[in-house]
């Protein structure tokens, strides 16, 4: 990889993060101009790059809070439609091992390089279900404010089924799914709200921490993906209850 390159990369994780701090803290104009601009080197990424999938839907975020809501459902649409081209491009994602303790293990591995790869490749696919779920939650808070309501709360409880496939029962951006869900009101209010609650005493670790915590020191393809699943912004609660 180029020099150029890789700065970019790393200028995009520095924008988005950035963006989504502000954003978390009420600094809607400096996130939107952080997401512009990440948006704007997200350009030169391949093809089916996850995070061309994370500027898509952040954009998005930027149109919305301009209060430009058909802007935003096209572009978050658009986001969905990124996402499931990154599902092809981790097909074909550089992954490693861990370190072996043993030389049994490691032979076994080197036998078995191929479909070992293919078991790793798989568990990152999962990851990509995450990101598409916080474009497929922000549209239909998009759709609902639309008055479209029905179309949005499909896309809301498909969010929340992505996002528990991918992060597990206790996440914080499933929780915030389902606290919307629940704040629709509707048959199903009750159950939502209880899940919402369940989660809040369990809560696992929020997007940020885990790109913190994860990220690792060589700008690889797992970082990559990392880095577009975890620096895709969601809807704060403030924004929709």
């Amino acid at each position: 990889m180029q020099a150029d390159a890789s700065e970019d990369e790393l200028v995009w994780e520095a924008l988005s993060r950035e963006a989504v701090l502000a954003y978390g803290c009420c600094r809607r104009r400096e996130a939107v101009f952080l997401w512009h601009r990440a948006a704007e080197l997200s350009a030169s990424f391949p093809p089916g790059d996850p995070r061309r999938a994370a500027s898509i839907s952040n954009e998005a975020m930027c149109w919305a809070l301009d209060d430009s809501l058909d802007r935003s459902h096209a572009a978050f649409c658009a986001a969905i439609d990124a996402w499931e081209a990154a599902r092809d491009w981790s097909a074909g994602m550089e992954v490693q091992g861990a370190a072996r303790s043993s030389l049994f293990h490691h032979r076994l591995e080197v036998r078995h390089r191929d479909s070992f790869k293919t078991h790793l490749r798989a568990r990152y696919v999962r990851w990509i279900a995450a990101g598409q779920a916080a474009s497929a939650f922000n549209l239909g808070i998009v759709l609902i404010c639309l008055d479209r309501d029905a179309a949005g709360r499909s896309r809301l409880a498909e969010a929340a089924a992505l996002r528990e496939k991918a992060f597990g029962a206790a996440d914080p951006g499933l929780c915030l799914m389902l606290k919307a869900l629940a704040a629709l009101g509707g048959p199903d209010a009750e159950l939502y709200q209880t899940r919402a609650a369940t989660a809040e005493t369990q809560l696992s670790r929020d997007a940020l921490t885990r790109w913190t915590q994860d990220c690792s020191p060589r700008l690889d393809d797992v970082r990559r993906l990392l880095g577009a699943v975890c620096l895709t912004a969601i809807f704060a609660q403030r924004d929709f209850l």
